[in-house]
């Protein structure tokens, strides 16, 4: 009797263990912060208050948050011990935003929707929302006088995952500014391990200075596997993504050096449909003319950068005041119509001399043969010689590489010139917004993993034909693809990978079989995931929550990173 009641005890002890790490706490319109105790019967009213008050501080919980429009600030800040997600219950099924109305439902007025500011460690993952002020009965001034609240605001966060949300359109009286933003605001802290990473960005407002995603002052920071777009091209705005005014070393808190390397990760995001500023790019490192580099050490890989739009730009990637910046493995395809295909790079106000940037094994292909004069835009003081050209693709249509101004495509020793193969018809692309009427994306994808397969395998993907198969400098490439699979022993030049599995049921409008071969495809488990081994986060099977990845947990943050290791 005594060993069962023993066993009794211990059994009790566990259960009461279990049920105070792991626990589901719950969010709904309909919910209260007075009466509510977080649970389904029960619900609290606001994620604020769920975060802020409601769990418990050690962590380790899940808060759900159920289908409905959340209006109204979204104010985190608090930190926990132990990871907390924060998530819709379904699918991009609860939306977050912060609007006034009037008497007739008019917008008269709006403000920052999401809102975290936690000085320190986070330990906070926020997924699979909608998030937007957008009013459709008006646009913001041009030249950016309206600027006021972001939509979203990351301030000396530690440890933040945001994934699996589409976030678009930030124009109501009272925003009009960046989409994103994310900054240090004091100098005892260190903002790192933010992760941004399989969303959807897309219409940021008019204005000048006003970006998709605007980091001033990070630490270190991930950009991975999202989409960048906007709708109305013809709008005066920056650049899509804007990171600048890095933290210098000098300047951290002791317990933070040495930082990371690479400090800043752009890996596996699709860029298209161009609007803004004709003097800005899809991807801008540096803006601010400071007398240090703004950026250093960041790595640019498996992207794909997709001209399909009219408007001018300043080239693929901008970078200013930087230093030892390595752009490798990425395709870019279409025209851009500006001074430069590929980039412009240069020193404003104090900036120090630019140099040391790796440009290898990247695909440029212009299919209407219009990349112009210069392939690099230089300009104040950039040492020219100590950029590298390596083993890259390049395709003008036949017509002429640019030649004026160095460094030039002809100074690439291992250049390949020839037609990558790649889709080049990009009249019929849909582009990749939401339609909420519908509960899915216009093409007919259901989830933002969806959407960014089929722009890749119908925009990004080479066939077996193609001279970029088997031609890269293995030791200047990333162990994945832009879809997050292992290359071959034998990499292929650009962001994709040809002979790799590719998805059991590829979405709408994609060839069953872009390599030749029906393939059985890595998603062993029929959810539609790639069951990628690297940090790639999908949600294949709409439950909500990141498919389990190898380490075993829902987080897709594995040991093993994403695989980016800085090589010079």
């Amino acid at each position: 009797m005594r060993k069962i009641t023993s066993l009794a005890v211990i059994a009790l002890v566990l259960c009461s263990a279990r049920m105070a790490w792991g626990a589901d706490y719950y969010v709904a319109t309909d919910g209260s912060n007075t009466t509510g105790d977080g649970s389904i019967g029960a619900p609290w009213a606001t994620i604020t208050f769920a975060s802020n008050s409601g769990i418990p501080v050690s962590g380790g919980h899940t808060i759900i948050v159920r289908d409905g429009e959340y209006n109204g600030a979204t104010y985190l800040i608090r930190g926990f011990e132990n990871p907390v997600i924060i998530r819709a219950e379904h699918l991009y099924m609860a939306k977050l935003s912060n609007l006034d109305y009037d008497s007739t439902g008019n917008i008269t007025d709006g403000s920052e929707a999401l809102q975290v500011y936690i000085r320190g460690e986070a330990n906070i993952t926020i997924q699979g929302f909608v998030i937007s002020n957008h009013d459709p009965s008006r646009s913001c001034a041009d030249d950016g006088s309206e600027r006021s609240a972001d939509l979203v605001h990351f301030q000396d966060v530690t440890h933040l995952t945001f994934r699996n949300n589409i976030v678009f359109g930030n124009n109501a009286p009272g925003t009009c500014n960046d989409m994103v933003k994310i900054n240090r605001g004091g100098d005892a802290y260190y903002p790192r391990e933010i992760h941004i990473t399989g969303n959807v960005f897309y219409d940021h407002p008019a204005g000048s200075g006003v970006d998709l995603i605007d980091s001033v002052r990070p630490g270190e920071l991930d950009i991975t596997g999202n989409i960048f777009f906007v709708r109305d091209v013809d709008i005066y705005a920056q650049s899509f993504i804007t990171i600048k005014r890095e933290v210098t070393e000098a300047g951290m808190p002791e317990w933070a050096r040495p930082p990371r390397d690479p400090r800043y990760v752009i890996a596996r995001n699709v860029f298209l449909n161009w609007g803004g500023k004709g003097d800005q790019a899809f991807l801008q490192f540096g803006e601010d003319g400071v007398s240090d580099h703004e950026i250093t050490h960041a790595l640019v890989e498996n992207n794909l950068f997709i001209g399909n739009s009219p408007d001018m730009i300043a080239g693929a990637m901008q970078f200013k005041g930087v230093r030892d910046v390595v752009v490798r493995a990425n395709t870019i395809v279409g025209d851009l119509p500006g001074s430069s295909y590929g980039f412009r790079i240069g020193t404003e106000g104090s900036n120090p001399t630019v140099g040391e940037i790796f440009i290898r094994n990247n695909v440029f292909c212009d299919p209407e043969g219009t990349m112009g004069t210069r392939f690099i835009n230089t300009y104040g003081d950039v040492d020219v010689s100590s950029f590298v050209l390596d083993n890259n693709l390049f395709w003008n249509a036949g017509a002429s590489l640019p030649a004026e101004e160095p460094p030039i495509p002809e100074s690439d020793a291992n250049r390949i010139v020839e037609d990558p193969l790649l889709e080049t018809d990009h009249g019929a692309l849909v582009l990749p917004a939401w339609d909420a009427s519908s509960g899915r994306f216009v093409s007919g994808s259901t989830t933002v993993r969806q959407e960014f397969e089929r722009l890749v395998l119908l925009y990004g993907a080479i066939p077996e034909a193609s001279p970029a198969v088997g031609a890269a400098d293995a030791s200047h490439m990333p162990a994945d693809d832009i879809l997050g699979r292992t290359r071959d022993s034998s990499p292929d030049v650009g962001a994709f990978e040809y002979l790799i599995d590719v998805p059991d049921d590829p979405p709408d409008g994609v060839p069953e079989a872009v390599d030749g071969a029906a393939d059985p495809g890595p998603d062993a488990a029929g959810d539609a995931d790639l069951d990628s081994p690297h940090d790639v986060p999908v949600d294949g099977d709409g439950d909500g929550t990141s498919d389990p990845g190898p380490d075993g947990g829902d987080d897709g943050d594995e040991a093993k990173g994403c695989g980016c290791t800085l090589v010079t």
